[in-house]
């Protein structure tokens, strides 16, 4: 349903990227599941298992 969404009201090449700041919801999982089925979806992960609070404190994958 949400590929057919996107793709209807995107008839161009997208790309969402979403990116992991080590919350403790479910964030990382349900986006991760989202780019394995969406190629046009990115999740980006820091290297760390800490929180990252601060946008220079996380070194990304």
């Amino acid at each position: 349903m949400l590929r057919d969404h996107l793709t209807r009201a995107f008839p161009f090449a997208w790309t969402i990227t979403l990116v992991d700041n080590a919350s403790t919801d479910r964030t990382a999982a349900i986006a991760s599941g989202l780019a394995a089925r969406l190629p046009g979806v990115r999740l980006v992960e820091p290297r760390t298992a800490r929180p990252c609070r601060q946008r220079t404190s996380c070194p990304l994958k």
